[in-house]
């Protein structure tokens, strides 16, 4: 048998095998589920005898960084013991590492947060389990890659793993809720019941581990006080976010290749310029747009720098690398092509638009909560579309969506339960560590 037909004959096996090997993989991934929850259960019982719980919380990113609140809340509680770990993206580059951690410690310096540095390279100087040994650990993203391995989920099994999603989620595919981290975490803190149902369907474990608390950035946007961060503060400028993803390609794991940035890149600052007596844009990137740029063939990282350089050196125009909400609700629209604030920008009531090519294969890929987010957007297919958006709708004030937008916000943006999110799930810890009759 020559190599060829050899090959062939395996391949066949294999195929012919795989609808067994996923049933063997399911069962065994059940398996694994049902073993660590055994041993999350004597953890629990452990921290409920000795009423003392030692919390971690890995910062990656000031964007990704949606536990204020709930840091607060268990700070309060003199039975936590509560440490912050600054822990950039191991995927990264060192100087954006380094960028990440900066932002991240002066946010948290601002806010008295005591937190762990990581070292000039943005690595964890600390070995976090034996260090710290932690009960409870909370990550910011559920994706081994961004985590040097002494720090992902595999690396504390027993403990009682956490997690708020990272953006309010919109995608509908097993990467986004059957991970090993989605799988085996204690308490998976999800927005919506839509969200739940796809746990249900998408997730080895069913969703058993789902906990419906709202999603957490909420509690800022119903906050009601906001800080004009603006460059012009004169009112005559309208104030527009252009928001690009960073997937410039498909072959990024687990993404689809929906960024139009390399579309949009010159047509924004003409549009900058033609506007400028009317209108001002904040240049608001992916936090991980930078480093795609860095390594693409006709960007670098000169290119890149000058490029985000010139939205800083615009009258009317800036870069925001910070935390988004003050920009948000402080803003009169937005064109963008980023999953998470397809949702997140309804709380400003304002109109938005999508930028895609073919909006429909694109919602195809979407769960039913983010096609109905997706709905409630002008779409942007052309040049044309987002500069007729910016004359109609953004400057002669021509909304029609206004009322969907404010339907969809009371449905499916404030938590039923009528606490914030962080009261909501200091709760649901304080219960299910059995704590409620002991405080």
């Amino acid at each position: 048998m020559n190599k060829t037909a050899f090959k062939e004959k395996i391949v066949s096996n294999i195929t012919t095998l795989l609808p067994f090997s996923n049933s063997l993989f399911t069962l065994y991934k059940n398996i694994e589920w049902r073993i660590w929850s055994m041993i999350q259960l004597l953890r629990v019982n452990r921290i409920k005898r000795k009423k003392k719980a030692v919390v971690v919380f890995y910062a990656m990113n000031l964007t990704y960084w949606n536990y204020q609140h709930l840091y607060e809340k268990l700070k309060s509680d003199s039975r936590f013991k509560i440490y912050v770990i600054i822990a950039p993206s191991i995927i990264s580059p060192v100087e954006l590492r380094c960028e990440d951690a900066e932002a991240l410690k002066k946010y948290f310096i601002k806010r008295s947060v005591d937190f762990i540095d990581c070292n000039k390279f943005g690595e964890v100087i600390i070995d976090v389990k034996k260090d710290i040994n932690p009960d409870i650990v909370f990550y910011s993203q559920p994706y081994d890659i961004v985590t040097a391995a002494k720090d992902n989920c595999n690396r504390f099994k027993g403990r009682l793993i956490c997690y708020y999603p990272y953006a309010f989620w919109t995608a509908s595919d097993t990467w986004s809720y059957n991970k090993k981290l989605h799988r085996l975490a204690w308490k998976l803190f999800y927005s919506t019941p839509l969200h739940l149902e796809d746990a249900k369907k998408l997730c080895v474990n069913k969703g058993r581990n789902v906990v419906i608390t709202g999603y957490p950035k909420t509690d800022d946007y119903l906050c009601g006080h906001f800080k004009d961060v603006w460059k012009l503060k004169d009112k005559k400028y309208k104030r527009l976010i252009w928001a690009p993803h960073f997937t410039l390609k498909s072959s990024i794991q687990g993404t689809v290749a929906r960024s139009n940035f390399l579309m949009m890149a010159d047509f924004m600052v003409e549009i900058a310029k033609k506007y400028s007596d009317r209108l001002q844009i904040a240049f608001k990137p992916h936090p991980r747009l930078k480093a795609e740029l860095y390594s693409h063939p006709e960007w670098g990282k000169e290119k890149t720098d000058n490029y985000y350089a010139l939205w800083d050196s615009m009258a009317n125009t800036f870069v925001d690398t910070e935390e988004y909400i003050d920009l948000f609700m402080t803003s009169d629209a937005m064109v963008h092509d980023c999953s998470s604030f397809s949702v997140e920008y309804h709380y400003s009531h304002n109109p938005v638009m999508y930028v895609c090519q073919d909006i429909e294969a694109y919602k195809g890929m979407l769960n039913d909560f983010g096609k109905k987010a997706i709905d409630m957007h002008y779409i942007g297919k052309t040049k044309q579309d987002i500069i007729s958006f910016i004359d109609n709708k953004v400057l002669d004030n021509n909304d029609p969506m206004k009322t969907q937008r404010d339907q969809f916000y009371k449905q499916y943006l404030i938590p039923s339960h009528k606490m914030s999110v962080a009261e909501y799930t200091y709760q649901h810890i304080i219960k299910s560590l059995g704590w409620e009759d002991i405080k």
